[in-house]
């Protein structure tokens, strides 16, 4: 996926926090892994609500989830 925007702006303050970010941003392999953590932070949250939930025929549980 890739974003392309363009920002303008006075001089001042804003503008090195707007170059700040642009540096941070233009890591793809640093951002691709922030994602990704995120990511297997939210699937985890996920998997971990799905697991706590009983089971519909009320038999022992397997933990599938895990």
């Amino acid at each position: 996926m890739l974003l392309k925007f363009t920002v303008k702006a006075a001089k001042g303050a804003q503008v090195e926090q707007i170059e700040a970010l642009q540096k941070k941003l233009s890591n793809a392999k640093g951002l691709n892994t922030a994602v990704g953590k995120a990511f297997e932070k939210t699937l985890r949250a996920h998997f971990r609500f799905l697991d706590m939930r009983p089971n519909k025929r009320g038999w022992k549980k397997s933990h599938f989830w895990q």
